[in-house]
């Protein structure tokens, strides 16, 4: 159940999403202070249109996106220094929702 009370879906993310994955990240950005890209051409092409995509899935409620998750393959030289071929997941929740 969302903090609307209504229920969570989760989907894949399509480009129409971006828009919403983008504010996803600025709400991450005003909360902790940690800089980062967000705007939406960075949201596209690094999570739902990234080299190496397996799947990006976001979570809506009836408020609209409320989170999203990017499971990537490494590809060699990425910027995590993670082994290629493994997997790289980034979960990105806004709001109240961390850690539920």
């Amino acid at each position: 159940m969302s903090d609307t009370g209504g229920p969570v879906t989760i989907r894949a993310a399509v480009a129409a999403d971006v828009a919403a994955m983008s504010g996803v990240l600025r709400a991450i950005i005003a909360a902790t202070g940690r800089e980062r890209p967000s705007d939406p051409a960075y949201v596209l092409d690094h999570y739902v249109a990234a080299p190496g995509n397996v799947r990006c899935s976001v979570a809506v409620d009836a408020s609209g996106v409320i989170g999203f998750q990017s499971l990537i393959r490494a590809l060699p030289g990425n910027r995590f220094g993670v082994p290629e071929g493994w997997g790289i997941i980034a979960p990105h929740v806004k709001g109240s929702w961390p850690g539920k």
